[in-house]
C-alpha cells in the first residue's frame, strides 16, 4: 500500500536502467458521509468518517483548516476523530490528508445553529437598553457576534457564553420587531421579538386663539412618541388632524378646524 500522489517506475535489464516519471499513483482520499455531521458549538463529540483511501498516516480537518482534536485511524474506509468547538464560518468542508494526498468535500459537516430569546422583550423608545439574549450555540469562545433588532444592528453586540449574548437597543418605535443572532454564518431569527413602549397619550390642550383663519393648534402631551421625528399622526375625536408634527418623545401638535374648542 501507498498515499504518494504519483511514483516513479524504474526498469533495470543488465546493467542498463530506465525510467519514467509520474508513471502511477494512489487514489485520493474520497468522503462519502459523516456521523453525525451536525454537532454542538461546544465541541468534544465523536464523529466517524467513512469513505476510501484513508491510510494509518491520514489525518482530518474541518473548517477553514482546523485540524480535528483526535483522527484516529480505524481502516482504509474510515476514521474516528473529535470535533473541537467551533460555530459555522464556511460551506462544512471537511479533508482528509494521506501522505500528500488531499480529498475533500464541502457542505459535509454543520455546527448548531443559534437558538435565542430576547429578555427584556420590551424597551423605552430612547433605547440604550441593555438586552440578555439568551439560547445556545452561540460558541464556545467569541465569534463576534451580532445581534439585531428588527433590520437594524443592535448597539454593542457582546458574547458572555455559549447560551447568553448581549446587546443594546437602538433608538426606536414600533408595535413588534423581529429579533436575529448572527454566529459565524450561522442566523437565528425571531419573529415579534422585541417591542417598544406603545405611545400614551396624558393629555390634550387646544390653544385659546386660531393659529390661523380657521385653524386651531392642539397639543398632545404623553410619552413614547419617540426619541427622533417618526412622522408621528394625530386625531382629535374621529377626525386626522390636518397636520402633525413631532416635538420630543412627550409632545406631539397637530392643527384641527378651529371649530374645536376642548377636550
Amino acid at each position: 500500500g501507498g498515499v504518494k500522489r504519483t511514483s516513479t517506475i524504474v526498469m533495470t535489464v543488465a546493467e542498463s536502467a530506465g525510467s519514467l516519471t509520474e508513471a502511477w499513483s494512489w487514489d485520493v482520499p474520497s468522503l462519502s458521509s459523516l456521523t453525525p455531521a451536525n454537532h454542538p458549538a461546544t465541541g468534544g463529540t465523536s464523529m466517524t468518517i467513512q469513505g476510501s483511501g484513508f491510510w494509518y498516516s491520514s489525518a482530518a480537518r474541518i473548517l477553514e483548516g482546523t485540524a480535528l482534536e483526535v483522527s484516529d485511524w480505524v481502516s482504509t474506509t474510515a476514521m474516528l476523530c473529535k470535533v473541537p468547538a467551533g460555530v459555522n464560518v464556511v460551506s462544512g468542508v471537511v479533508a482528509v490528508t494521506a501522505g500528500i494526498q488531499v480529498g475533500s468535500a464541502t457542505e459535509f459537516f454543520t455546527y448548531d445553529a443559534p437558538i435565542s430569546s430576547f429578555k427584556p422583550a420590551n424597551f423605552p423608545t430612547a433605547g440604550n437598553s441593555k438586552v440578555s439574549i439568551f439560547g445556545s450555540s452561540f460558541g464556545a469562545a467569541d465569534y463576534s457576534d451580532k445581534a439585531r433588532l428588527g433590520g437594524t444592528q443592535a448597539e454593542a453586540s457582546g458574547w458572555v457564553s455559549d447560551s447568553a449574548v448581549t446587546c443594546r437597543a437602538a433608538a426606536g418605535v414600533r408595535a413588534t420587531l423581529s429579533g436575529s443572532v448572527t454566529v459565524g454564518s450561522a442566523i437565528d431569527s425571531m419573529t415579534e421579538a422585541v417591542s417598544y413602549d406603545a405611545p400614551v397619550v396624558s393629555g390634550v390642550t387646544a390653544a385659546p386663539h386660531a393659529v390661523a383663519s380657521g385653524v386651531t393648534r392642539v397639543d398632545h402631551a404623553g410619552g413614547a412618541f419617540g426619541s427622533l421625528d417618526y412622522s408621528p399622526g394625530a386625531r382629535v375625536g374621529a377626525s386626522a388632524c390636518g397636520a402633525s408634527a413631532w416635538v420630543s418623545d412627550s409632545a406631539v401638535v397637530c392643527m384641527v378646524a378651529a371649530s374645536f374648542s376642548s377636550v
